[in-house]
């Protein structure tokens, strides 16, 4: 079934459909297997968008104008404007019932190792006791712990530098390493399961953003109050989430604002 929702903005909107693209998305090679849903974020789409130009992109750059700004950026050797180019997060179920979350993810971009891995240096200094260097092999791997997690969801995460275009990130350890060993070999084929790969395949390569996963919903969830505001009858949208195999949902930004959802 398909619903296709509009969002009220100050801007004028337009609503798309999950047709065919005009370029089939690619999944990222470093995305695990078990991974069950994927999040992707398009950053250089969206900071050329026009809406974006035309709204909201002096005020991203007077904020890194700042000076706490640009000593960030200057020890990072990072522009984010200008060097960060897409983020991929899978995620997926660590148990039956779901009660504990994973993820892995990779941010796709221009980045200077070196500078990376002296900031984070620095950084497990200052708070020794939620980051820190650690080492599996050869590799070194940041490890940055949240103690105030919410339940259900990994409190460590493990991030590295895998190359000067890769950084990776997981909830596990040993998938982190993966990754960078995957990096290494150039892995350039889907690590992913054939239905998610073919779910990843009808999205839109050129879209701001999307979501797309494999339904594991066995009970109807409670719906938050504000889903009300796009959806009709939120009790019944509930039950429907059973009933459904995939989801997918995109996000475009151009002179406009434009969202599809499809089940």
């Amino acid at each position: 079934m398909r619903f296709v929702t509009r969002l009220t903005l100050a801007a004028s909107l337009v609503v798309g459909t999950i047709a065919a693209p005009a370029r089939a998305a690619e999944p990222d090679p470093l995305l695990p297997p078990e991974t069950e849903g994927v999040v992707y974020v398009n950053f250089k789409q969206i900071l050329e968008s026009d809406i974006i130009k035309k709204y909201a992109l002096d005020a991203i750059k007077q904020g890194l104008e700042t000076e706490n700004a640009q000593q960030m950026m200057k020890a990072l050797g990072l522009d984010p404007l200008k060097d960060v180019e897409r983020l991929s997060i899978g995620f997926w179920s660590g148990k039956p019932s779901g009660e504990e979350s994973n993820f892995a993810g990779t941010v796709r971009g221009k980045f200077d190792p070196e500078k990376l891995f002296k900031a984070v240096e620095a950084e497990t200094k200052k708070n020794p006791e939620r980051v820190k260097l650690i080492k599996n092999g050869k590799y070194t791997l940041i490890k940055a712990t949240n103690e105030e997690a919410q339940p259900g969801m990994p409190k460590d995460l493990f991030a590295a530098v895998a190359d000067d275009k890769t950084i990776v990130m997981a909830s596990s350890e040993k998938v982190c390493v993966t990754q960078i060993q995957r990096t290494e070999e150039g892995a350039s084929k889907s690590a992913l399961s054939k239905a998610m790969t073919a779910l990843i395949l009808k999205m839109d390569d050129k879209a701001s953003m999307y979501f797309c996963g494999l339904n594991t919903i066995k009970e109807a969830p409670m719906m938050p109050p504000q889903i009300g505001q796009i959806i009709d009858d939120p009790e019944k949208f509930a039950k429907q989430l059973v009933n459904i195999d995939t989801m997918a949902m995109e996000f475009r930004l151009s002179d406009e604002f434009g969202m599809s959802m499809t089940m």
